[in-house]
C-alpha cells in the first residue's frame, strides 16, 4: 500500500529532522561549509561551489552519503549565503516565527509536501472504507 511508503519516509524524516536539531546553530552550520561564523556571504560562497561540484548526486549517483551531505551543505548555504535568512537565523525564527530548525527541515525535506501526501492517502482510503 502507498500509505506505508509514506510512514516509511515520515519515520526516515524523523529522524533526519532530529539529528538536524541536534546540529542547528552556526556553530554546525559554518563547519558544514568549512567558514568561520563570522564569514562573509563571499566567503560562504567561495566554500560552498567546490564542495557543492564534489557532493552533487548527479556526479555521485547511488552514493546516499553524498547527498545527505549535498543536502547539508546547500541548506547551509542557503542560511549563510542569504544576508535575510541569516538575520532570521541569528534571531532564532523565520519570517512566520516557525523555529528556523523545522524551517530548513522543511527546505531539505520537503515535508510539509510529504505531509499533505499522506493526509491525501489516508482521506483516499478512509473513504474507500467508508465506501464498502
Amino acid at each position: 500500500m502507498q500509505i506505508e511508503k509514506y510512514t516509511d519516509r515520515l519515520k526516515a524524516l524523523v529522524q533526519s529532522a532530529q539529528s538536524l536539531a541536534l546540529r542547528s546553530g552556526h556553530q554546525q552550520f559554518t563547519p558544514l561549509l568549512g567558514v568561520k561564523k563570522n564569514a562573509s556571504q563571499d566567503e560562504s560562497q567561495k566554500a560552498y561551489r567546490p564542495l557543492a561540484k564534489k557532493l552533487h548526486p548527479d556526479l555521485n549517483p547511488g552514493n546516499k552519503q553524498a547527498e545527505e551531505r549535498f543536502k547539508e551543505i546547500s541548506a547551509a548555504y542557503d542560511l549563510l549565503g542569504d544576508p535575510d535568512k541569516r538575520a532570521r537565523f541569528d534571531r532564532g525564527v523565520n519570517d512566520e516565527g516557525i523555529p528556523v530548525v523545522l524551517d530548513l527541515v522543511d527546505q531539505i525535506y520537503g515535508l510539509r509536501r510529504m505531509l499533505r501526501g499522506l493526509l491525501s492517502t489516508m482521506k483516499a482510503q478512509q473513504q474507500e472504507r467508508e465506501r464498502a
